[in-house]
């Protein structure tokens, strides 16, 4: 039974962290979810519905082009706002030459054995398994390309082409553009390029990324998270301090955080003009094609945005939110709990954030007006419907005035597919209980 268990909550917290990821798992979903495959129906931005193939393919082409659209404000970003007030840990000197350094033939072999096999292939029809075969013979004609892109400081063409395909999200309605997750479908010779920087920006990551992130860095773990959580939650009970634990929403995080942005920071953390370089390369110009219904749209430009599908983006966006990570936690304004020497204030996998906070009256203000300050930058915003609040011990069911602009939980919520609840002594019951009868 132990094992059961175990082997229940291995497979959701599996399906939780696959769950944005082009692989076959995801790949499996989709065939078994038919509204992912064929969309009858969209709502334009009239408001209209559309039926035709084009006309649907059309809404998601001008949806798609309005979201990777930048808003950027470069004023706000060049004087320093938000950025200014925090202290940046500095990549190594050592660490630096390692992400300078030219790219070798080793490291293009490399990444192309690295690549998964069986993914869907971009817009030039070419799989995973072509360049594999024939890597012998594309190694050095891929290094000579890098090298002739580097000095131009621009990929050829084709290499910036996307198609975009849609996963429909579960239980959001299926006439909406928003309810459809985008993946982007890239040439093998773009995913090979983003895999050689992201294995050398995977190896600095744990240097400047705190330890609360634990999406995406290597040798951290999700169920970390977890545990921690619910250690804190334990010690809120023990010692009858009043706390909440805010459980934040982020509103298409991977797809509209803006590139400035993303560029100043790496800066502020000490990288290099040469790998620098690099990703501005591989972000200079972005063309997408939306795929629907077999129909292919007329390509349109990208100005923001990681692509779900490249390496290099799960990294990117780690490093992109550390920022507002890092404000929380220097701001003595946003108290967490205090465990001996250590004050837990936030935790996170990707976009998922979770705080543990005491003093809610006064922090979570501070805290709204971090959130909003940091997206004015950086392009994150905080779906506030979606984005909840657990009082904990609280001394009563009345909501409190704090919670707004989140919405209340008093019974718990889901993080990482796991049910939280106020009372750890409840977690047996909500999670394994239901779950083991339905075996």
């Amino acid at each position: 039974m132990r094992k059961a268990e175990r082997d229940v909550l291995l497979a959701r917290r599996r399906l939780f962290e696959s769950a944005s990821k082009p692989n076959r798992f995801l790949a499996r979903l989709a065939r078994n979810t038919p509204s992912s495959s064929f969309i009858t129906a969209i709502v334009d931005v009239n408001g209209e519905r559309q039926v035709g193939n084009r006309q649907t393919n059309e809404c998601f082409r001008e949806f798609f082009t309005n979201l990777y659209q930048s808003e950027m404000d470069i004023t706000r970003l060049n004087s320093g706002f938000f950025l200014n007030d925090l202290a940046f840990p500095q990549l190594s000197e050592d660490q630096v030459s390692l992400l300078e350094s030219p790219i070798t033939l080793i490291e293009v072999a490399k990444a192309i054995s690295a690549l998964q096999s069986g993914k869907c292939p971009g817009a030039d029809g070419f799989p995973v398994e072509s360049f594999k075969v024939m890597k012998m013979k594309l190694n050095s004609l891929l290094l000579r390309v890098f090298n002739k892109a580097f000095e131009g400081s621009k990929l050829p063409e084709s290499m910036y082409q996307a198609s975009i395909t849609l996963i429909a999200k579960k239980d959001k309605n299926p006439e909406s553009c928003s309810s459809y997750r985008p993946i982007s479908l890239l040439g093998v010779d773009n995913k090979i390029l983003s895999k050689i920087l992201a294995l050398r920006l995977e190896k600095v990551m744990s240097s400047i990324v705190h330890a609360d992130q634990t999406g995406f860095i290597k040798w951290r773990n999700s169920y970390n998270n977890t545990r921690r959580l619910f250690n804190i939650i334990h010690f809120l009970h023990f010692h009858q301090i009043p706390g909440v634990v805010v459980s934040m929403d982020a509103e298409k995080a991977f797809d509209i955080i803006e590139w400035e942005y993303m560029f100043e920071i790496m800066r502020r953390f000490g990288f290099g003009k040469n790998f620098l370089g690099w990703i501005k390369i591989v972000y200079k110009s972005p063309i997408a094609s939306v795929l629907t219904n077999g129909l292919l749209s007329s390509p349109f430009s990208l100005s923001r945005g990681t692509a779900q599908g490249s390496p290099l983006s799960p990294l990117l966006f780690a490093l992109a939110i550390e920022p507002l990570a890092m404000a929380i936690r220097q701001n003595p304004s946003v108290p967490g709990v205090k465990i001996g020497d250590r004050q837990h204030k936030i935790l996170l996998y990707a976009d998922d954030i979770l705080l543990t906070l005491t003093d809610p009256v006064n922090s979570l203000p501070v805290l709204t007006r971090c959130i909003k300050d940091f997206g004015l930058i950086s392009g994150y915003k905080v779906n506030f419907d979606k984005s909840v609040i657990m009082t904990l011990c609280s001394g009563g069911d009345i909501e409190p005035l704090y919670v707004k602009p989140f919405h209340w939980a008093p019974s718990g919520y889901v993080y990482l597919g796991v049910k939280v609840t106020p009372n750890v002594g409840h977690l047996y019951r909500e999670n394994i209980n239901g779950m083991v009868q339905d075996l």
